[in-house]
């Protein structure tokens, strides 16, 4: 029987393969890993924490859509989410998706109306117009909050600044539109031609050329970058004409002025679905755009609200994957030197580099030593390398009939490569692992790893994993209190590091010591501790001494909590530098009490939307108690919004709020209203 540790330790690898895999996806735009194997890894941590919801935690990739980008670019938070689709690669799955949706209806089996469009291979944007006029661009980001990209985007010629006037019908007052930027593949080529001429670093893809193009911070530079953009979805509409089905909805979008990819068309039966997904398959190599797969989806809109969403993927549509892409090349090392916190020695296989469908493969995940030995890797094998998209490859198998007799076994390292502590292979959780015997306390790679999470949970967006690695390096930091005594002077010393970084990262810390405590303990690392535990000890003990001061007893009484967790809680109270470590927390003044979080619902009906930094609240504190009371909160100023609170450097929303007469709140107002009985 699988233990809670053995479950927590599985967990904890596939989240931070994830997470690394999410990071050269999203934000670096350097992918190492295929789509099909990301889909695995992500499918079995939603089945582990479906099965222990005790054990999610706020950074866990089921808790997002996914990974942020590294840009200066100003935030902005979707009104509608940007989430994105399960996937099928077969007819059989197909059928199964919509199965799944025809039971969910609760209706007898039929057929609906779908649409089947290409999947580009770009970069995801919203786009909205208020009374015809493009008012903001941004990228997808995490799906929950993306980057304000409005002026790159005006220099694509194909995005409208102004809509198209249809003659006969009302402009909508407001207008989202989201769709795909890609750069084509002839302008990718020439463009590489051009980089390749002048000595620059090429692109690897036309996707990663047009995800950097966007976010360059110079839109003159993106101006002279050949990209286009196809539009595809209607995530919200004010006025207008009434559009029931996405089949109104594209065509609506050729009349507003924008580009609908070619090739679409609506099917009434799902053998016609499986036909026109062969076909985009079939004349994928000539098209002048790369596309991945293709997306269904039913063309009702009635019929996709009343299916909704599943977790982060609508039940209304799915994308039907390519075949992966394959390509044999020989294992170069194995590398033992990404360690975790949880003392975790993670292999990589370095790969003689091999181009896959126009990805520069070097690397790949190695996820355990059973799948090591099985296929009996040893250096120089001939490996086949498989990929389905664009992310990292999967070694699939050694190719043993290559072999040239040169080939080397390799040992697993006998000390960690961090410390020099002895190893240990642990079978928990199945595969095999390889750990550290030593405490993070004493082993520097395991706590730079847990630097970098403390600052991610508690909101520290600025430090990074490159910069905790390197503080702890210059020994600007020994440990994650540290965090709270960082010196702006011995920051700035350091080359890369700026004023303004420095400050931005020291005003994060400074907030960061207002969170609750429940997003304290979660940034603590306690074993077997998530984000749910983490909200249920904090709700019950309402401060970290009365936590730290209490008995096994009294925590395994709590529903939902249980007593392999409450004893690692005990013990992780009773390890003197884990005392140590939350005494320097409380000297530097972090916050360590649950705010009371019910209150009278004095707020019910009303809409805040909050802007500019106050001094006594964070913004997710203030929304929190906003919440409470029974408010809505938005995140955009309009004539539906009741009250505006507002700090120092209010921006935008401050004077729109002024000219829409929206009731203007300073932070001792609000105080006020928050306390009031």
């Amino acid at each position: 029987m699988t233990t809670a540790t053995q479950v927590q330790q599985q967990i904890d690898e596939l989240r931070h393969q994830i997470e690394y895999h999410n990071y050269r996806y999203y934000v670096l735009d350097d992918p190492l890993m295929t789509d099909a194997e990301y889909d695995t890894m992500f499918w079995e941590l939603k089945a582990l924490e479906d099965e222990h919801p005790e054990m999610i935690t706020p950074e866990s990739p089921t808790q997002r859509v996914g990974a942020g980008a590294v840009t200066d670019f100003t935030k902005v938070v979707h009104e509608a989410p940007m989430l994105s689709l399960s996937n099928v690669f077969s007819a059989g799955e197909l059928e199964e998706w919509h199965r799944r949706a025809t039971k969910f209806l609760g209706g007898p089996v039929s057929n609906y109306e779908y649409t089947v469009e290409p999947k580009i291979d770009g970069l995801s944007v919203a786009l909205v117009y208020e009374n015809g006029l493009l008012v903001r661009g941004a990228t997808r980001g995490d799906g929950i909050a993306g980057d304000d990209i409005t002026s790159n985007l005006k220099t694509i010629k194909s995005v409208p600044l102004r809509l198209h006037k249809i003659e006969g019908e009302e402009t909508p007052s407001l207008i989202e539109i989201r769709g795909e930027v890609y750069m084509p593949k002839a302008a990718f080529d020439k463009l590489n031609q051009e980089l390749a001429q002048k000595g620059q670093k090429l692109f690897a893809n036309p996707r990663n050329s047009a995800a950097g193009s966007l976010r360059q911070k110079d839109p003159s530079i993106t101006q002279k970058r050949p990209l286009n953009i196809f539009v595809y979805t209607l995530a919200r509409m004010q006025g207008g004409p009434e559009i029931k089905t996405q089949w109104e909805a594209l065509k609506y979008f050729e009349k507003l002025g924008f580009r609908v990819a070619p090739g679409i068309v609506l099917c009434n039966t799902l053998e016609e679905v499986e036909q026109q997904v062969r076909g985009w398959l079939e004349r994928r190599l000539g098209l002048d755009f790369e596309i991945d797969g293709a997306v269904v989806k039913i063309n009702d809109f009635a019929t996709e609200e009343k299916l909704g969403y599943v977790g982060r993927d609508p039940r209304w549509a799915t994308a039907y994957k390519f075949p992966p892409l394959e390509a044999i090349t020989r294992l170069a090392a194995i590398q033992w030197t990404n360690i975790r916190r949880t003392g975790s020695i993670n292999p990589l296989a370095i790969l003689e580099p091999v181009d896959i469908g126009g990805i520069t493969v070097k690397s790949a995940t190695l996820f355990n030593l059973d799948l090591i030995e099985e296929m009996g890797l040893k250096i120089g094998d001939p490996v086949l390398v498989k990929r389905a998209g664009d992310v990292i490859p999967n070694v699939v198998k050694v190719m043993e009939e290559r072999r040239t007799g040169e080939e080397k076994p390799f040992e697993y390292p006998r000390f960690c490569p961090s410390c020099e502590a002895p190893t240990t292979r642990c079978e928990e959780g199945g595969g095999g692992k390889l750990y550290c015997t030593n405490d993070p306390y004493h082993c520097p790679a395991q706590m730079k790893d847990w630097i970098a999470f403390f600052a991610a949970q508690m909101g520290i967006e600025g430090l990074g994993e490159r910069n905790a690695h390197r503080f702890y390096d210059e020994g600007l930091l020994k440990d994650y209190a540290d965090l709270y005594y960082l010196d702006k002077e011995r920051m700035t010393s350091l080359e890369r590091v700026g004023n303004r970084m420095a400050d931005n990262l020291l005003s994060e810390i400074e907030t960061s010591k207002q969170n609750p405590l429940r997003q304290l303990l979660t940034a603590l690392g306690i074993p077997q501790i998530g984000i749910k535990a983490a909200e249920m000890l904090a709700s019950q003990f309402q401060s970290l001494d009365n936590l730290m001061t209490t008995d096994l007893d009294s925590i395994d009484d709590i529903k939902g909590i249980g007593k392999v967790a409450a004893s690692s809680i005990i013990s992780f109270f009773e390890n003197e530098s884990n005392r140590a470590i939350i005494e320097k927390l409380k000297t530097a003044r972090v916050n360590t009490l649950e705010p009371e979080r019910a209150g009278k619902k004095t707020l019910v009906g009303q809409t805040f939307v909050l802007t500019g930094n106050m001094v006594n609240y964070t913004r997710n504190y203030a929304e929190e108690l906003l919440k409470a009371r029974g408010a809505t909160v938005g995140s955009t100023v309009s004539k539906n919004t009741t009250c505006l609170v507002v700090g120092d450097k209010a921006g935008s929303k401050l004077t729109k709020a002024q000219q829409l007469g929206i009731r203007i709140l300073n932070e001792d107002e609000f105080k006020a209203l928050i306390e009031q009985e």
